[in-house]
């Protein structure tokens, strides 16, 4: 079957990405030496930009209602388990191959020969490890250990494909019309061995967790828009809710990073958050739910999980090309220019990558295995 769409959801997708780039564009200041790069106050110290790692969660949310908008009815017998673990494999494996081969080789050529750059390097015995695990899919469970992913950003495909295993595993079973039952007491699992670690925003070895919690809300906002699809609200609520991540993503800042309360509180209020967003702009036909249906957005939405998982490399090679290398000087101005050269180069890269591993390199698989 073909994948369903809403494409206002494709535009948001896009959005999100990019606010991944320019959150990681400005943890630059925690690989690099001081005298390598100086990010200006007002990127490095950003508030909101500081709390943009968040919107991982988001993705986690909207994945639960796309798969279930999509696959609910479709899994029956194990046999469309089998069929739906595929898909989603082709889906997201050779894209994630690709950059972890690219990253691997970067690491290589580039890291691991000019160690000055950075604060760590790791031996390559260490690096190689951390590729196995990507390859493993392993690398957001603690099943070869708390590595860290090699190309940070794949740890929520790890992640990702757990809750695909979990809910076509139920979705198959002689109970399936009682597996929203199974995947809350999952859920509310998920949500005790958060409060019992103290933390919520896992990404690595734990990953899953975090993933599952997320994932399971954007199947109950499915079920919800499921229910009542001819709901409509207000449009000012798109700008209401607007305001109050704004407010929200602040409010988590004003805790101390990683403290116990500033994870609970996320714990109770990121996920919840995102769904009740995902419910309204499923439910509107106001200014920003048409700003993601533009033909910008959608182009960025279709690209979305290329520039998600290339443009960690791109955002060290080319500032540091242009600040150390070619010794461009670093003032605000400067920087501003550079991180929009460096969304630019990596919304260029991450449409061939679009092109040439996620469409044409899986049309190859499926047509060398048949699928």
């Amino acid at each position: 079957m073909g994948v369903l769409r809403i494409s206002k959801l494709d535009g948001l997708r896009g959005i999100l990405a990019l606010m991944i780039l320019v959150f990681h564009y400005q943890q630059l200041m925690e690989l690099f030496h001081p005298d390598v790069l100086q990010l200006p106050e007002w990127l490095y110290q950003n508030p909101w930009i500081n709390e943009w790692y968040s919107v991982v969660d988001f993705f986690f949310v909207l994945s639960g209602f796309v798969i279930a908008y999509n696959y609910e009815t479709s899994l029956v017998v194990l046999d469309d388990f089998n069929y739906f673990i595929k898909k989603r494999l082709l889906r997201l494996y050779p894209l994630m191959l690709f950059t972890g081969i690219t990253y691997l080789v970067f690491y290589v050529s580039f890291i691991w020969n000019y160690p000055q750059f950075y604060i760590t390097v790791d031996p390559i015995s260490h690096i190689l490890f951390r590729f196995l695990d990507l390859l493993s899919l392993a690398n957001a469970t603690p099943i070869m250990g708390n590595n860290g992913p090699l190309n940070p950003p794949s740890w929520s495909i790890s992640a990702e494909m757990v809750c695909y295993l979990i809910f076509g595993l139920f979705s198959v079973t002689p109970f399936k019309k009682y597996s929203y039952y199974f995947f809350a007491v999952i859920g509310a699992g998920a949500v005790i061995f958060c409060i019992y670690t103290g933390t919520f925003f896992y990404y690595s070895d734990f990953g899953f967790v975090r993933a599952l919690i997320n994932f399971i809300l954007g199947c109950c906002v499915f079920r919800h828009y499921k229910k009542y699809p001819e709901l409509k609200i207000g449009n000012y609520w798109e700008l209401m809710f607007l305001v109050y991540l704004t407010g929200l993503i602040y409010f988590i800042h004003s805790f101390e990073d990683e403290s116990v309360t500033k994870e609970l509180i996320a714990l109770v209020l990121v996920p919840t958050s995102y769904a009740v967003i995902l419910r309204i702009f499923l439910a509107t036909k106001g200014v920003l739910t048409s700003f993601f249906e533009n033909r910008l957005m959608q182009f960025l939405g279709k690209i979305s999980y290329s520039v998600y998982l290339t443009h960690y490399l791109w955002i060290q090679l080319i500032p540091i090309t242009l600040f150390y290398i070619l010794e461009i000087e670093q003032t605000p101005i400067n920087h501003i220019l550079v991180l929009l050269l460096t969304i630019s180069f990596v919304i260029g890269y991450s449409n061939l990558t679009y092109s040439f591993v996620e469409l044409s390199f899986t049309r190859r698989i499926k047509a060398l295995f048949r699928f």
